[in-house]
């Protein structure tokens, strides 16, 4: 039900860190979206066009990682007063909260697909391949980041 792993992760962060907590993560997340388009832009979907295995090794990374998320989450539920209480707070650092957000974003298979399989999609021929990519991919990078802002 929920849009994406980022997504889930940024709610996560909230409740949990507070609002600095959820708006690192989701400029950590969206700095993840600008990598994917710069290494789509630079030749990234040709490797994951031509190696099954360079996309196996990505798509595991990120069910290890949201699996790892999910047993701490879970974990830290089974504490008495760890329960999402939204009256206390959890000590986040900032780098902890934006390494979350670009850890989660940076393993997600969906994302990955997304860069560099769609996005060229939609450059008009007579533009710049490279250019085009790392255009709309900070658009799509701006849009969530818009979104916490709101």
């Amino acid at each position: 039900m929920i849009p994406g792993q980022g997504v889930a992760m940024v709610l996560r962060q909230s409740i949990i860190g507070g609002p600095k907590a959820a708006f690192l993560s989701s400029i950590g997340n969206c700095a993840g979206i600008l990598i994917w388009s710069v290494s789509s832009a630079i030749g990234l979907s040709a490797i994951f066009t031509e190696s099954e295995t360079a996309y196996l090794i990505l798509k595991w990374s990120g069910v290890v990682f949201l699996t790892f998320i999910s047993a701490q989450t879970f974990l830290s539920l089974r504490k008495e007063f760890g329960k999402f209480d939204l009256e206390s707070h959890e000590e986040s650092t900032a780098w902890g909260s934006f390494r979350l957000g670009l850890i989660t974003n940076l393993t997600n298979a969906k994302a990955a697909v997304y860069a560099v399989a769609f996005i060229p999609a939609f450059i008009p021929k007579e533009t710049s391949l490279g250019f085009g990519i790392i255009a709309l991919g900070a658009v799509w990078a701006l849009i969530p980041f818009c979104g916490t802002l709101v």
